[in-house]
């Protein structure tokens, strides 16, 4: 079916009662969504010429920046600690929100996008902490987090994430800052996460 390869074919064409054989198929796309459809063996069996497996696969395309990836920009007042994602993150202290940490996605093919955030939960984080997402034509909402809580909206590899919202990126950019202006003593900036859900209409 469309979307899938037969990278391998089967090794075998005639087997004996018991015996196996095998063959691989791979998802062969870079447009995100769902695929499906059968796979058509053609054989000797009236009944059963020819024999569909129906494959399924969900294609997604995704990036992820880290606090120490390219990418990533944060004023001197955001310090590096220990534990997070890929082991470690940044903090910084409460203050009036003129220290920032920032995700800075370019290059991106114009789509519709889901954005995540990650921490280590703690009672001494903040449970406000602010991140504003802008694109190339300047701020789009800025959503309010509570990191004193587990991020519990995606779980993936073992990580879990918690979700910013579904954006349209039509410049190439996609922008999440993350400042300092929050209830608590500390403010914890380490990865986010951004998913194509679809192309530009």
């Amino acid at each position: 079916p469309a979307g899938f390869l037969v990278t391998s074919n089967i090794s075998e064409t005639t087997l004996a009662p018991g015996a196996t054989t095998s063959f691989t198929v791979k998802v062969d796309t870079s447009s995100p969504g769902p695929l499906s459809g059968p796979l058509k063996f053609e054989n000797g069996d009236d009944d059963e010429d020819p024999f569909d497996i129906n494959l399924k696969a969900n294609v997604v395309s995704f990036i992820i920046i880290d606090n120490g990836d390219v990418g990533f920009v944060a004023s001197d007042s955001f310090r590096d600690w220990q534990g997070g994602y890929q082991g470690d993150f940044r903090f910084a202290d409460r203050g009036n929100g003129s220290e920032t940490a920032a995700w800075n996605f370019t290059n991106l093919p114009n789509g519709k996008y889901q954005v995540w955030t990650t921490w280590k939960a703690s009672k001494h984080r903040s449970s406000n902490a602010p991140y504003t997402i802008s694109d190339d034509q300047g701020a789009l909402p800025t959503v309010r987090l509570d990191q004193t809580r587990d991020p519990d909206d995606l779980t993936v590899d073992g990580v879990a994430w918690e979700e910013l919202g579904i954006f349209d990126v039509t410049g190439g950019e996609l922008h999440v800052v993350l400042s300092n202006d929050v209830d608590q003593r500390w403010v914890i900036a380490d990865a986010v996460r951004i998913e194509k859900l679809s192309d530009s209409p």
